[in-house]
């Protein structure tokens, strides 16, 4: 067990993940080009937009949060096993650094914020 496993060390020894739809994990595994199986928690803040977006990309199925684990359990054997998946994962992190994509993603509402000042104080 450890107390805190690195993101990149994480997915380098997986072969799914199993998320809520929050950006560092999804962005991780999409970085490795992992399938996921998105099983977003709260519905106003951006993980179901994440998990609709990977699952339309085709890198994993998204469930309702109160899924039973055999629906879960059949989910992930089906995103493991059909290479669709984990092709639509490739395609989304292509481009993602594998190392750096938790932090990036961390920075990115800030960036947004900082876009919207810009624009706002333009005008």
């Amino acid at each position: 067990m450890h107390r805190v496993l690195p993101h990149a060390e994480a997915m380098r020894r997986s072969a799914l993940v199993i998320g809520h739809g929050g950006y560092g994990t999804t962005t991780a595994a999409l970085a490795h080009g992992l399938p996921l199986v998105m099983l977003p928690l709260h519905p106003m803040i951006d993980q179901p937009m994440v998990a609709r977006a990977v699952q339309d990309a085709g890198a994993g199925p998204a469930l309702p949060k109160r899924a039973s684990s055999a629906r879960i359990a059949s989910a992930a054997g089906r995103a493991l096993g059909e290479p669709g998946y984990r092709a639509g994962a490739a395609r989304l992190g292509t481009g993602i650094p594998a190392a750096r994509a938790p932090q990036r993603a961390a920075r990115a509402p800030q960036r947004a914020a900082d876009a919207i000042a810009t624009v706002l104080v333009a005008h």
